[in-house]
């Protein structure tokens, strides 16, 4: 009987996007790979998880608490007893409670960067370029992981080459704002690319609606009246439509940093306050090719031509900055600890 059971615990859906969903889908691939165990993801939106989870880890169960029981949640942990538990939720005033349920599990693993300073035992990761302190050591017995070295993306992108943007063919626009697009970014892109008018001639676009995204019709009725644009319908993986990409739209969650890794030059329209000081650092460090709704037709889509001459640049900076290996060394830090714990 296989005793290396681990727990993930994450959410997704309209309201707070998909990401997350993602990151820990990667995340349990990649130990699943490596390493036979039990996986079981614990979610209070099995709606949303469920066709991904069959997609990513046919294999896992998951396990439905759709009325947001967090006794009854934590009630299971005390039940399946897993080995190691990856919290990717945000806990907000459940967070003390939480802690003290979870501090004697064998190995805690959090994710969230919200609680990047909360959780004073296990693992804490901060998947983000934006810099953190960790705590005092004389404060906390945590390992802190943190940086680019553990921005959790698919890491079968860092083995794409870079488009050949010397060619005289039509570039690929890719346009994803996640699962969900709480903040109705795809709407206000299309509107623009509307008055634009591109020539399907120079550029082919295709926009993705994420799974969660409740607007389907909308978004719709407005990309029929652009000639240059295709919608495509709820991915499960973005990978295929990255590779065949040149240039790319999104937000500043993980989606940026999976094609920066992937060598696609990219604009970032951010979705809240957190993703645009991500979206800040990349634009200083030179990684992105710009940032923003307003600057969006003049700097880009009118600037299309220039951005085939300016894009290795763009290009090499981004791939020193995020090799996209962050999936693969968090998940052998896990199973080394899983590894620890089956010995004694």
């Amino acid at each position: 009987m296989n005793n290396s059971k681990l727990l993930f615990r994450v959410d997704g859906g309209p309201e707070i996007g998909m990401g997350h969903v993602m990151r820990c889908l990667r995340l349990a691939k990649e130990i699943a790979d490596i390493h036979p165990c039990e996986i079981v993801f614990v979610t209070t939106t099995p709606e949303h998880l469920k066709p991904l989870l069959q997609n990513y880890i046919p294999d896992a169960t998951l396990k439905n608490f759709a009325n947001d029981d967090f006794s009854s949640i934590l009630d299971f942990y005390n039940q399946y007893k897993p080995l190691v538990i990856i919290s990717d939720i945000n806990l907000h005033s459940r967070i003390d409670d939480y802690l003290r349920f979870v501090e004697n599990v064998p190995y805690h693993v959090n994710i969230h960067e919200m609680h990047f300073h909360h959780f004073y035992f296990g693992l804490v990761v901060f998947a983000s370029i934006l810099p953190i302190k960790p705590n005092c050591k004389c404060e906390s017995m945590a390992q802190y992981l943190k940086g680019s070295k553990y921005l959790l993306v698919d890491s079968r992108l860092t083995s794409l080459d870079k488009p050949d943007f010397k060619s005289s063919d039509k570039l690929n626009l890719l346009i994803t704002f996640g699962g969900a697009d709480p903040e109705r970014i795809s709407e206000k892109v299309l509107s623009i690319l509307k008055d634009v008018n591109l020539d399907k001639s120079l550029v082919d676009i295709k926009l993705v609606m994420g799974p969660a995204n409740p607007r389907r019709a909308e978004i719709k009725s407005i990309a029929a009246e652009i000639e240059s644009v295709q919608i495509i319908d709820s991915q499960l993986d973005l990978f295929n439509l990255i590779k065949s990409s040149d240039i790319v739209i999104t937000n500043g969650g993980t989606t940026v940093y999976e094609t920066i890794a992937a060598s696609r030059p990219t604009w970032v329209i951010p979705q809240n306050e957190f993703e645009q000081k991500v979206g800040q650092l990349l634009m200083s460090k030179k990684t992105i090719l710009g940032l923003g709704m307003e600057s969006l037709k003049a700097e880009l889509l009118d600037k299309l031509p220039e951005i085939r001459i300016n894009a290795d640049n763009v290009i090499d900076k981004g791939k020193k900055l995020i090799d996209g290996k962050g999936t693969a060394r968090l998940a052998k830090k896990i199973i080394t600890a899983l590894d620890s714990i089956i010995s004694k």
